[in-house]
């Protein structure tokens, strides 16, 4: 009887197990392909389900909501400088100032360090 020889049988388990690790690898790719599209199904699903309860609720959701007295930029608007200032100069706080102009006290207290510096 003639014997394989030992490198013939070698190769032989390697082409076995490189086809069996690329059968695996591939099943796998698969199972993963799945779950990530149910996922993404899911999280579409998700975001619709909330945007329609959102725009049951709240009709104008995706629009932040305006602070007064402050333009596009961050900044206060020339009028609501003026009014802060005359707030202050007539003996009012700062936090009944901010409440009265509905904004921000550090606002406030920077506006009227500024305006007492350039007074100097």
């Amino acid at each position: 009887m003639i014997l394989p020889s030992p490198e013939l049988l070698l190769a032989l388990g390697a082409f076995l197990l490189s086809l069996w690790c690329a059968v695996a690898v591939t099943g796998c790719r698969s199972h993963t392909a799945r779950a990530l599209k149910a996922l993404e199904m899911s999280v579409t699903s998700l975001r619709e389900e909330r945007s329609q309860s959102t725009d049951k609720t709240v009709p104008d959701s995706g629009m932040a909501e305006p602070r007064v007295g402050i333009g596009e930029t961050g900044r206060l608007h020339r009028s609501t400088r003026t009014r802060t200032l005359q707030l202050l100069r007539s003996g009012v706080s700062v936090e009944s100032a901010a409440g009265t102009l509905a904004i921000p006290r550090k606002d406030i207290v920077l506006l009227s360090r500024v305006a007492s510096i350039l007074m100097r």
